[in-house]
């Protein structure tokens, strides 16, 4: 087949998906078994019917020739299961509890009629999965109100599943719902943290950047269930060689239900260990003051019974934390003097206007202590800029502060079954926003707040064509943003050897924006024994880094305290410019990539004890690009060996980040359930993964790369450097004088 056949066989291939079912999401659960007569028989023709326990919606289907039926593309919960079939009494089955990613069996053998007669069984059927290779744990809803789930988070679970290595979010005990990201650390069948992967109602939540960390949490009171599977051999799904996390959301049923709650904490209902009897000598207390009041709840019921549902939750945090550290700064003295005899320099505007917030003054340092710590010079008479040698300049003190970190999630949920019973749609959003304290400044005029914001969005249809062929779509949009603020950008960050917490802020104002598109589908067949599968998803990722006005603030160092007062800065770094044109360097990045799955999937039923799973997937990723042409990497030379490439080498602008690009990755799948005996399952199997690596691998380690960027740091103990540097390059440097223009 020649390459144009190829582009415009997998061009109808899309078009066939999307027109079937437009961005939605799947449900990842199913019912199937075998009917039979007393003798062992298959009963062909049988008509079956599944209600939800809650929702009373009814999905209806026809065994086949070998007696056997599928209900496909369901969400978790409780049912019930009834079969009629001519000649024969009825047969219900109730109490069928289905979790999510589980294919249940439902094994029913019916009774010749005698006159109207009928079973009803009441007793769950055996949980044994016969129909999947995989191994998975599931958290019911129960268990996650019920358990000790630090910061209300739900992925607290995953390190206690068999076969999940690491410590999860031990030791991060501020790890709860509001962030944009969180870290689990597990991993599973020793691959990388970056071979996870989760999932809300099939839609993924996988942080580009990182992959391996999750972009959502969703709030205790919004999950119905969380499985996690650590061997799952299906070509359904491509990147997951390590521990794959499916996440149910809560949808209304037909009864009103709700729930409210607060938590509060605080430092003294807090139990102290035996070490923590003794008060921290600088804050004073055994446990540092603090308030966490958590509180929220939920509500669902039907807008329509039997058709449209609706559930809604809340979760908000209120919190601060009190603590304190020693630091070192000016005395009061040496801002008097700087007033005094030097009033129109920028060390005196600064320390006159953002003054240390210290208290419990201790071990003052004299003038000619510091002179002689810091240049070797014995004070005698006056020190540099005239200060009288025993002069205060320096002192230790306590600086006690309290932090807040501030959140909201609210999620609303909203479900539809048609009348006609053959299209189920329903759309989830969750929004999150967190304000949180920044790192901590003794100057309280350069303390921020950094905000952070996460949108998730998805939506789900399943059409059924008829009681063996039905599609599932699934699609989802996530966004987080973060912003780090700085309080007065003029001032550029300064360090000054002796005083702790120089002046400015760092890194800032920088601004980070990911946008996450995941769209998928898939088509289920069920042909005699046979329950075929095929399908295609999408993830695409956008990723916004304008850090420009970051790059635009140098920075200065002094290697005195000295210095500091006589503007007379030793170092001045983050010099980044444009060589091209010595003008100021465009450090905003807008990156963008995609990736590419289509698979096919046969689960057979051999025998009634035996199913044997067999997939093949092809997963692609784009080369990935900046729209705005600013790539530049590391190119190899020429020549037949590798040293000769090496030598060669040179870095220079490109129009993809990977030179050597492959598009060619099949993944085949195999594996198998068997059921030797009663209460006993074996499975097995065999899969190649691709996992997709994290954004930061090529985005952030090419940002400065020439000809679009280049940074240097300029010291006068080097000058040579500003001669080599500068010589054939037209740029402005940045002075000191700029920052007093500035303030």
């Amino acid at each position: 087949m020649t390459h144009g056949r190829i582009s415009s066989a997998v061009c109808s291939l899309l078009v066939v998906l999307f027109i079937a079912s437009p961005l939605h999401a799947q449900f990842s659960s199913a019912i199937e078994g075998s009917v039979t007569d007393q003798s062992g028989a298959a009963v062909a023709g049988a008509n079956v019917v599944l209600t939800g326990a809650k929702t009373g919606v009814e999905h209806s289907t026809v065994t086949s020739a070998e007696g056997y039926f599928r209900f496909a593309s369901l969400g978790p919960g409780e049912y019930k299961l009834t079969v009629t079939a001519q000649g024969f009494g009825s047969v219900t089955q109730k109490n069928i509890d289905l979790t999510a990613m589980r294919v249940q069996t439902v094994p029913v053998t019916m009774q010749v009629a005698s006159g109207q007669t009928s079973v009803e069984v009441t007793a769950a059927p055996t949980p044994l999965e016969l129909d999947d290779a995989k191994i998975s744990s599931v958290t019911t809803e129960r268990e996650v109100q019920e358990l000790p789930l630090e910061g209300r988070n739900v992925y607290n679970v995953l390190a206690q599943t068999p076969g999940v290595t690491g410590v999860g979010l031990m030791g991060q005990p501020t790890a709860d719902i509001f962030y944009a990201t969180t870290v689990p650390a597990v991993n599973a069948n020793g691959q990388p943290n970056s071979g996870n992967s989760y999932y809300l109602d099939g839609v993924s939540l996988n942080d580009s950047p990182s992959e391996g960390d999750a972009k959502l949490v969703p709030n205790a009171d919004s999950v119905q269930e969380l499985t996690v599977s650590t061997t799952n051999y299906s070509a359904q799904y491509g990147k997951g060689s390590s521990v794959i996390t499916l996440i149910t959301s809560k949808s209304g049923t037909n009864a009103f239900h709700g729930s409210l709650y607060e938590h509060h904490g605080d430092n003294k209902l807090t139990s102290r260990n035996f070490n923590q009897n003794t008060p921290n000598p600088i804050t004073g207390h055994i446990i540092n003051p603090f308030r966490r009041n958590e509180f929220g709840g939920s509500l669902g019921g039907p807008i329509k019974k039997g058709r449209t549902f609706f559930q809604f939750s809340w979760d908000q945090v209120r919190s601060t934390n009190s603590d304190a550290f020693s630091s070192t700064a000016e005395t009061a003295d040496f801002t008097t003097f700087m007033k005094t005899n030097f009033p129109n320099n920028i060390s005196t505007s600064l320390l006159t206007k953002y003054t240390p917030a210290l208290t419990g003054l201790n071990h003052p340092q004299t003038v000619a202590q510091v002179e002689f710590a810091q240049t070797g010079v014995v004070c005698s008479g006056t020190g540099p800029l005239g200060m009288p040698c025993d002069m205060n300049l320096l002192t230790n003190g306590v600086h006690a502060f309290s932090t807040i970190h501030n959140g909201l999630q609210w999620n609303t949920r909203i479900d539809h079954s048609f009348a006609n019973s053959k299209d189920r749609i329903y759309g989830n959003v969750y929004r999150t926003t967190l304000d949180e304290s920044g790192g901590e400044s003794v100057r309280p005029t350069f303390n921020i707040v950094i905000p952070q914001h996460s949108l998730f969005i998805g939506l789900n249809w399943t059409h059924v064509f008829s009681p063996s062929l039905l599609n599932e779509a699934a699609g989802g949009f996530t966004r987080t943003t973060a912003f780090i603020p700085c309080n007065l950008c003029q001032i550029v960050p300064m360090s000054i050897n002796g005083i702790n917490n120089g002046f400015g802020d760092g890194f800032a104002p920088a601004t980070f924006a990911q946008n996450d598109f995941h769209w998928r589908d898939m088509v289920s067949f069920v042909h005699g024994k046979h329950v075929l599968k095929a399908g295609f998803e999408m993830f695409h990722n956008q990723d916004y880094a304008p850090f420009t006005p970051v790059f635009d603030r140098p920075n200065y160092n002094f290697e005195t305290v000295f210095d500091f007062a006589a503007d007379t800065p030793s170092q001045e770094g983050g010099i980044n410019f444009d060589p091209r044109t010595g003008g100021a360097e465009n450090g905003n990045r807008y990156n963008v990539s995609s990736t590419y799955g289509f698979y096919a999937q046969d689960d057979l039923k051999v025998k009634p004890n035996l199913t044997v799973n067999l997939g093949l997937r092809w997963d692609y990723s784009s080369n990935p690009t900046e729209t705005q042409g600013l790539i530049s990497v590391l190119k190899p030379g020429t020549g037949s060996t590798l040293l000769e490439r090496i030598t060669g080498l040179s870095v220079g602008p490109a129009k993809q980040y990977f030179q050597d690009h492959k598009i060619y990755y099949f993944a085949p799948r195999f594996g198998f359930a068997w059921q030797p005996v009663e209460n006993w399952s074996v499975r097995g199997g065999f899969g190649i993964f691709f996992n997709r690596g994290g954004n930061d691998v090529w985005s952030d380690t090419t940002r400065n790369n020439p000809p679009f960027g280049a940074s240097l740091t300029a010291d006068i103990h080097n000058p040579s450097l500003w001669v080599l540097c500068f010589r054939h390059i037209p740029v402005q440097l940045s002075n000191p004088s700029l920052v007093a223009r500035s303030i």
